[in-house]
């Protein structure tokens, strides 16, 4: 039997982090076709609904069935408002790894919602899948993903030179270029790991899975992860910036990421040039 992700629910402070709906495909539509997010990720160019109903319908059911990934809506609790796209992809079940990227809608950048919905999925992956690693990949150019990587914790573990593709730059969209990827990496602490979630701070969704998570019902836990501070970029794909920019890696412990968001884990995010402008 293949493994996979369940079908289940994220919630954080701000954020409810939930499958695709087809009532979401034209908010999908306008945030994907957008410039920056055309210019830093490989989605469809132009981006139009027929492209959101197959993502929905298709594509995003088909990447958690073969045990690839999965897809999350990601929404604000209290305006139930389609805010990004969070995807987990390249899944590896016997490293226990996956990569995350991260799309932030036009309209909701500036809100730090990518960090906060990336280090939501970590503490589920990390808590409830037993995953042992989460990486994110960024473009060279793309400080805003770079940023959001840093703002999680992540720890930047190297660049593979020429190894994505991106469309354009600093200014918008443009013909494909390679450019390099940067690497980071979110793992849990082995030191000790953190109380599973009390009746307080979670609640039990009904999921129907193909392998049931370990040591777990037919019902799978919403997680409520802790909040992060707001940040002033997008997550997923990154708003663009000079061409060639390096992140400042990040202060040695784990635990400077760790302090900021009251967390005992660390995460990661995109392949193709990184995440969205968040």
């Amino acid at each position: 039997m293949v493994a996979n992700f369940p079908e289940t629910a994220i919630s954080t402070e701000r954020l409810l982090l939930r499958a695709l709906e087809e009532q979401d495909a034209p908010g999908l539509a306008a945030m994907l076709d957008d410039e920056l997010v055309q210019t830093w990720t490989g989605h469809p160019r132009p981006y139009r609904p027929a492209d959101a109903h197959e993502l929905i319908t298709r594509r995003a059911p088909e990447r958690r069935a073969r045990g690839r990934g999965i897809v999350f809506a990601v929404t604000e609790h209290l305006t139930q408002r389609l805010v990004g796209l969070l995807e987990l992809d390249r899944t590896d079940w016997h490293l226990r790894a996956t990569e995350v990227r991260f799309v932030t809608a036009p309209w909701a950048r500036g809100e730090g919602y990518a960090p906060e919905a990336v280090l939501g999925t970590a503490q589920w992956l990390f808590e409830d899948r037993d995953f042992q690693r989460l990486e994110l990949r960024t473009a060279a150019g793309n400080t805003a993903a770079q940023q959001v990587a840093q703002k999680t914790g992540a720890i930047s573990e190297g660049v593979l030179r020429n190894a994505g593709i991106v469309r354009g730059g600093e200014w918008g969209p443009g013909p494909e270029e390679h450019t390099d990827l940067i690497v980071w990496s979110l793992l849990p602490r082995t030191s000790t790991r953190p109380n599973p979630p009390t009746p307080t701070t979670a609640t039990t969704r009904c999921a129907t899975e193909t392998r049931p998570p370990r040591g777990s019902h037919a019902c799978t836990p919403v997680v409520h992860a802790p909040a992060r501070a707001s940040a002033p970029h997008h997550p997923g794909q990154a708003v663009a910036s000079a061409p060639g920019a390096r992140p400042r890696r990040t202060p040695p412990g784990v635990e400077h990421g760790m302090r900021e968001s009251g967390r005992r884990w660390l995460t990661g995010s995109r392949s193709s040039g990184g995440t969205a402008p968040h």
